[in-house]
């Protein structure tokens, strides 16, 4: 949502192209404020991104903080639209006769309740990342060029594959499956009663 402005004031930026900014400093590993500012004024590429708008880096910054969880949701949508188009399939398999011994374990058993809170763990370790950002900001001589986005990037992951192991669970009307062996089915225990 737009800031509304006073009566001598400018129109306030428009929130797609902030986040559009966002996404391409995501790309190429641009994580503070200050530097996605001066890429808007020098790169061509942020240019034609951003319309030749040129936002400083404290509304830059700002719009982090103020929309959080509506970039983490962004993103979100960003992987399960993916998925669906089948980018990150990964239905391929090739067999080459090699027997393996199966992982199957108890160990390796998740249920809803368990995708659930991996699921609520991985949205706070993206809200982290997402401060984290923040502390970038604050500290701009310590960028480590790409340990935020890879570190993004597989918290991502890890959130897309429990989002399909959670579809998985509902149109096969299961409770649990084995991660690593999805089609074993999982039996516990049984205790032997004396007679």
């Amino acid at each position: 949502m737009r800031a509304a402005p006073a009566s001598t004031g400018r129109p306030g930026y428009d929130p797609r192209d902030l986040l559009k900014l966002y996404v391409r400093g995501y790309f190429n590993e641009v994580r503070s404020s200050r530097r996605l500012e001066r890429s808007c004024r020098r790169d061509v590429e942020a240019m034609w991104l951003m319309r030749r708008l040129a936002p400083d880096f404290k509304t830059i910054a700002d719009f982090r903080r103020d929309n959080g969880p509506a970039i983490v949701g962004a993103c979100r949508a960003f992987v399960l639209v993916c998925r669906d188009a089948g980018l990150f399939a990964a239905r391929l398999v090739a067999l080459d006769g090699t027997k393996f011994r199966a992982a199957a374990s108890p160990k390796k058993v998740i249920g809803r309740r368990e995708i659930a809170e991996e699921q609520a763990r991985l949205d706070n370790r993206i809200a982290t990342y997402l401060s984290g950002l923040d502390e970038a900001d604050a500290n701009e001589a310590d960028d480590e060029p790409g340990a935020f986005p890879a570190a993004l990037a597989v918290l991502r992951a890890r959130r897309a594959e429990l989002d399909r192991m959670a579809g998985k669970l509902e149109t096969q009307e299961r409770n649990t499956l084995v991660e690593g062996e999805e089609d074993a089915t999982y039996r516990p225990p049984s205790i032997p009663t004396r007679a």
